[in-house]
């Protein structure tokens, strides 16, 4: 086991201003160049994230990008494909390394098999979770030797990873944002209350209107975020930040 100590002394594979530029990009293009001027220093050609939640109706969305071709990433927007890789990563914290010959072979996912024509031969993957999110970053090599097995490496990786899910989380977010149509204060209010347990009688009596303009804000909320219940319209709002949970 290596100590904390001994990972410290070892020399850092990233700056503090490069972390600080990761993590306040504006855009996935931004975000993309980036990464991209940090990934030489861990010997990886390319990188590509996958980040998504499940909508309150129920439906998943993913969303991937990163350095590797434009049609391969579409192939992972796929929420539904086997993926061998996603289930071995999402039972441990730690970086999980793969070869792309022995994926193909074992599962036969046209993703890796597009990913193996476009060059990519080993790669290190890494799952994080955060609220309502999920997200995993692959690390990718074009040639065949290990990643190094240095403590070091791998923390300064996952290191890297953290920080490129949370500037992804928020560019996520933003979009996500986006796609609602704004709530008005008065429909803002009746979501608050609802979401605090308030039957809509009480919400009635708080803000000194009727129980059926309730109900009427309360359809209009569904409406703008295109789900079909109270409850759901809630956990959109959790999604999107204008509320907080439990609220």
């Amino acid at each position: 086991m290596h100590s904390l100590r001994s990972i410290i002394d070892e020399p850092a594979y990233l700056s503090e201003a490069e972390l600080a530029s990761i993590q306040h990009a504006r855009d996935w293009p931004q975000l993309r160049e980036r990464v991209l001027r940090t990934l030489s220093a861990f010997d990886v050609d390319d990188f590509m994230l996958r980040i998504g939640t499940t909508l309150p109706n129920g439906e998943p969305q993913v969303q991937a990008f990163g350095s590797l071709p434009e049609s391969l990433l579409a192939r992972f927007r796929d929420a539904g494909e086997d993926d061998p890789v996603d289930a071995r990563a999402a039972g441990s914290g730690l970086p999980f390394e793969w070869e792309i010959n022995d994926v193909c072979e074992r599962s036969g996912a046209p993703g890796y098999l597009q990913m193996r024509m476009c060059g990519v031969r080993r790669g290190i993957s890494i799952a994080l979770r955060s609220e309502r999110l999920w997200c995993r970053i692959d690390f990718c090599r074009r040639t065949m030797p290990m990643f190094p097995r240095s403590a070091a490496y791998r923390a300064h990786l996952l290191l890297l990873a953290t920080y490129l899910h949370e500037a992804a989380r928020g560019i996520y977010g933003r979009e996500l944002d986006d796609q609602v149509e704004p709530l008005t204060e008065r429909e803002l209010e009746c979501l608050r209350f609802s979401a605090g347990g308030k039957t809509g009688k009480e919400i009635g009596m708080i803000l000194g209107i009727s129980q059926r303009t309730v109900y009427f804000h309360m359809k209009n909320i569904a409406r703008k975020f295109n789900v079909y219940s109270t409850r759901h319209a809630i956990g959109r709002a959790v999604a999107v930040g204008l509320i907080k949970p439990g609220a």
